[in-house]
């Protein structure tokens, strides 16, 4: 019986030879980046979303509330192997580009509005992102701001960071 025993735990450890254990490297965390993220669009999270909205703006209408939760749900992200990344949110499209810093599993972007331009905007708008990466979940949390403001909000209150606007995003492919 005991012979048996070593004999499985054997064969185990050798079909997973190839395995890894423990934390990604960093290579592997960047590379679960590159794909398409996306927003939950179901109807129970754009809800969920419009409850929250609701409950923390006891002045914004039901339909604003559900406009508001359904628009939190339109926005998607395509890291390329590249460096190149497009967002989209609503009727905005933005491109630019990415970088990752696996030390504060951190995406970086710089984005540019892409045409056609809303009427009267001569020229096109710049901004940047940042995404923090949970590599366990392959999930991340989008912040529309760049690195120095993220760093700011990082020392707000709890309540304060629970009140912001924050993306959740999914791994699409």
């Amino acid at each position: 019986m005991a012979r048996a025993i070593v004999a499985i735990v054997s064969v185990l450890f050798l079909s997973i030879g190839g395995c890894s254990f423990g934390p990604p490297t960093p290579e592997q965390m960047k590379q679960m980046v590159i794909g398409q993220w996306a927003a939950n669009s179901s109807a129970i999270a754009n809800a969920a979303r419009a409850m929250k909205i609701s409950s923390q703006n006891p002045g914004a209408s039901p339909s604003e509330a559900t406009a508001a939760g359904r628009a939190m749900g339109n926005m998607a992200l395509e890291f390329r192997e590249d460096g190149a990344v497009l967002a989209a949110f609503q009727n905005l499209v933005l491109e630019g580009t990415w970088t990752f810093d696996a030390e504060n599993t951190m995406v970086e972007m710089d984005l540019t509005q892409t045409p056609p331009l809303p009427e009267g905007q001569a020229e096109p708008s710049k901004t940047a992102w940042v995404a923090i990466l949970d590599p366990e979940k392959q999930k991340m949390q989008l912040f529309m701001f760049n690195r120095e403001a993220y760093n700011f909000f990082q020392t707000m209150d709890e309540k304060t960071k629970k009140n912001s606007v924050i993306f959740r995003l999914e791994k699409k492919s």
